[in-house]
């Protein structure tokens, strides 16, 4: 056929050129979504999350699936946003999924006090307080744990479990209020950052 429009004279190299252009974007994307689908397939098989699950993805976003598709996954923000993520790059990221194994979930604050305070009455003060708040579950057991010794405080973590991760926020936030209230009433100095100046006096 090549010949017989080189006989005729009818150059037909543009046509070509296009047609492998076209061949060459249409097989990228059939290419992106076969990757697509079989990534799907591989999320569901895996079973690497379900509708419902509360899920984090290796590039920060954190909500709630709403839909596994042929081609994409819906995942719904705490910011009520919906977002559209391609399976095929689903299957291949890192996924934080916080209902495996279980729904159960630990809840970390952080703080300081200042220099000088006793660390086991430090931990006694903050343990009593957490104890008491109505999600923390007993087992495991809430921990206060002195982590190191930095510029300007002593700092402590406090460690609890709830029942459910739908629960560690509002905990967190109550933890954080009444660890606060609690070292103010036991007379334990919360520190903040100083800077001490020298001058020297010249004639």
């Amino acid at each position: 056929m090549i010949f017989a429009f080189n006989a005729w004279k009818i150059n037909i190299s543009p046509l070509l050129a296009t047609a492998g252009i076209a061949g060459l974007a249409i097989g990228l994307a059939v290419k992106d979504s076969l990757n697509n689908i079989l990534g799907g397939l591989q999320l569901v098989l895996d079973k690497t999350f379900k509708v419902g699950d509360k899920v984090q993805l290796e590039s920060g976003e954190m909500g709630v699936i709403l839909d596994i598709g042929l081609r994409s996954t819906k995942l719904k923000t705490y910011d009520n946003e919906v977002i559209y993520i391609p399976n095929g790059y689903l299957a291949n990221a890192k996924i934080k999924n916080f209902t495996h194994p279980d729904v159960s979930i630990r809840v970390n604050v952080n703080f300081g006090v200042v220099y000088g305070s006793d660390t086991e009455k430090v931990r006694q003060v903050v343990l009593e307080v957490v104890k008491k708040i109505e999600n923390v579950i007993e087992q495991p057991e809430p921990v206060v744990q002195f982590l190191k010794m930095s510029d300007f405080s002593l700092d402590f973590v406090a460690r609890a479990w709830v029942k459910s991760y739908a629960e560690a926020y509002s905990t967190q936030l109550k933890m954080t209020d009444e660890i606060y209230n609690a070292l103010n009433r036991a007379n334990i100095g919360i520190p903040f950052p100083t800077r001490t100046i020298y001058t020297k006096k010249t004639d």
